[in-house]
């Protein structure tokens, strides 16, 4: 019996869809493990941010951060924070410690030999604990990060080895070529005028040069007035920038009205008799100076990102929410409005390198986009899983965690949220669909059908707020009864959804198939 699941822009079942990104499957971190390391994690930085920049605990911090690095190793923060504690460990000397190469390298180099990928992001943060800059540890790290599509650990660990060996051609032209993949072209040129200046007359660094200038024309803007990557990550945290961000629903709500409020006309013309020449500052140059006049007041910060946000520079408003958060004691809002930045820079990544793989079609602009649409999924589901065990009240948030691990597969996860959602009448008809669509995965497709019943049932008013649930439910119901021969249940349904909404999906095509 052919159970059909899709309307055209829905997904297919799990037996008829091919994996979405070559490679290893990504880590998969359960909910009570991601809390277990969402508080290693915290401890470890509640011993930096207590240190003040003093001498601290930094072998027990690392202990904290090696678990949480090696069970998530796609996980920036959990890398970023792991290699900043090492690098105050040896105090920034760039070697390490002495005698750092001896140590059982055995198995970690037969991994690496035999692309166990696996194997090696478990065993080289082991490693780097005696030497954070070492190169050949960091490459096997950077190429099982590109194996895994992470991409951003993959230029952290990058940027360590070029801290490390400044003056390396080998290691500058290996971060350059992996930022080209990643279509992080500035950056690349950035590295390939580093090599240039290393090597002079290298022949490669002056043809990549030139292509690249010329490539970075034909993609839409997103990297352009950014600070490269390569160059700026795990550098200090008070002066180190981040990649472009993405999150614009609570970043771009209206702020405080003193700094954004442009400059009346008598000011403007007052401050040009007063000081002739002098241009007047902009909303966002005014928030830049007032955090750094006065770096432990919020309102700076947050009004900043806002305004970051409304421009469009999703980067900026990342890194300086990054800023905030310590200011802030680490505050729930203010972590929220950062996760909400990060969201909005990969969405901006994603829809560059979709931009790329339609004007230069290829399987590597393909699977930078599949596994950038990957890592948005985990991103969003990291997300998300956090806010819903800090508030299992909120329904919302149950149902939209239940999303995030339906769109990853894991569908009795995805059931149990969409159940306990439905336990708030506005979201009791979106959340029986859903689940529907889980246990259709399952193919559990009576108990799928019953929920898409159920959904009818509380959508039988015809609210306006319930319409386009009321019609998901009508197709997603009458094309199951079709697989489980049940022709005039579905005729009935497609009747109503075709008398709602002529042109929905397919729905004619399917009736006039009954008929």
């Amino acid at each position: 019996m052919a159970i059909e699941f899709t309307n055209d822009g829905s997904r297919q079942p799990a037996e008829a869809r091919s994996t979405a990104v070559e490679g290893p499957p990504p880590h998969l971190v359960s909910p009570p493990l991601r809390h277990k390391l969402q508080r290693c994690y915290e401890h470890g930085m509640k011993l930096v941010r207590e240190a003040g920049g003093k001498p601290y605990d930094c072998e027990y911090a690392h202990t904290m951060f090696l678990e949480c690095v090696v069970s998530e190793p796609g996980n920036l923060l959990f890398v970023d924070a792991f290699l900043d504690n090492l690098q105050l460990k040896y105090e920034h000397n760039l070697r390490g410690a002495r005698f750092w190469w001896r140590g059982r390298r055995g198995p970690f180099k037969k991994a690496a030999a035999r692309g166990d990928w696996d194997q090696v992001l478990r065993l080289g943060p082991q490693l780097l604990y005696r030497n954070p800059w070492d190169w050949p540890v960091l490459r096997a790290m950077s190429d099982a990060c590109a194996a895994y599509h992470y991409n951003e650990p993959e230029l952290r660990y990058l940027k360590n080895a070029l801290d490390g060996h400044a003056r390396d051609v080998v290691v500058t032209k290996y971060c350059a070529h992996a930022l080209m993949r990643m279509g992080q072209f500035d950056q690349a040129i950035l590295c390939w005028h580093r090599v240039e200046d290393l090597q002079v007359g290298d022949v490669e660094a002056a043809e990549m040069i030139s292509a690249l200038t010329v490539e970075k024309h034909r993609v839409p803007a997103g990297f352009a007035d950014a600070e490269p990557l390569i160059e700026r990550v795990g550098a200090p945290r008070a002066t180190r920038k981040r990649v472009p961000a993405d999150a614009e629903k609570k970043l771009t709500r209206s702020s405080s009205a003193v700094v954004n409020a442009p400059v009346s006309e008598p000011e403007r013309d007052s401050g040009a008799r007063r000081h002739p020449g002098v241009i007047p500052l902009t909303a966002r140059q005014r928030l830049e100076q007032a955090v750094r006049e006065e770096p432990g007041n919020l309102d700076h910060y947050v009004q900043l990102a806002e305004v970051h946000t409304a421009d469009g520079r999703y980067q900026d408003a990342e890194e300086v929410l990054e800023k905030a958060l310590p200011v802030s004691g680490h505050a729930p809002a203010v972590l929220e409005l950062w996760e909400d930045a990060t969201i909005l820079r990969m969405q901006q990544r994603l829809a560059i390198a979709e931009q790329r793989a339609m004007d230069h079609p290829g399987s590597e602009a393909e699977d930078l986009v599949e596994g950038l649409q990957e890592k948005l999924k985990r991103l969003e589901l990291d997300i998300y899983s956090r806010r819903s065990q800090l508030a299992p009240q909120d329904h919302e948030l149950r149902y939209q965690l239940g999303l995030r691990l339906k769109n990853l597969g894991n569908y009795s996860q995805a059931a149990a949220c969409f159940q306990a959602a439905g336990a708030a009448s506005e979201l009791q008809a979106r959340a029986l669909v859903a689940e529907g669509e889980c246990l259709q995965y399952q193919r559990h497709y009576a108990e799928a059908l019953r929920c898409y019943l159920q959904a009818l049932d509380h959508t039988r008013g015809h609210e306006p707020t319930q319409l386009a649930d009321r019609k998901l439910a009508l197709y997603r119901a009458s094309v199951l009864a079709v697989g489980l021969d049940q022709e005039d249940v579905a005729r009935t349904h497609l009747e109503e959804l075709v008398d709602l909404e002529p042109e929905y999906a397919d729905a004619r095509r399917r009736l006039d198939k009954l008929s």
